[in-house]
């Protein structure tokens, strides 16, 4: 039926995880407004057939329909019911057994590689001598950079 609604993006920073944040929000109330809509849409067929019924079963025969539907539809809602259950268990599993660095706060986020490949990039050594981690941080700050005095 539906896939788990999950965006993503090659650009990690805060504001880009909130618009996809949003557009995830927005895609799923879209989503429950089309199947509220299909709900409705079946609640009006599922009166007409019945009216229909109505006028072609005698009223035994009709009871005995009404309940051999009533007994479906529970089961059918037990099923589906169960099934998000095991959907929704998974996923907590799923969430317990991610790395504390996927949860920490937005300016925590990105990990040492990532950094790393954005100062590798933007950092150009242009000496003859390595530059060091935090060397490479200073430079990536830009030529306007200065060390407040004290």
């Amino acid at each position: 039926m539906y896939n788990i609604l999950q965006l993503g993006s090659t650009i990690k920073d805060y504001r880009a995880d909130r618009i996809l944040s949003k557009a995830q929000n927005h895609l799923l109330n879209e989503r429950v407004r089309q199947v509220t809509f299909a709900i409705e849409a079946l609640k009006e067929k599922a009166d007409h057939f019945l009216q229909r019924l109505k006028s072609l079963l005698p009223a035994a025969v009709l009871e005995r329909v009404i309940d051999f539907t009533k007994k479906a539809q529970l089961s059918q809602h037990t099923k589906s019911k169960e099934r998000q259950i095991r959907t929704f268990q998974n996923l907590q599993l799923k969430s317990k057994n991610r790395s504390k660095t996927e949860i920490l706060n937005w300016r925590q986020k990105t990990d040492y590689s990532t950094q790393e490949e954005t100062l590798h990039r933007w950092v150009q050594n242009l000496s003859d001598r390595e530059l060091t981690y935090p060397e490479k941080e200073v430079q990536a700050k830009g030529s306007n950079f200065a060390v407040t005095p004290q």
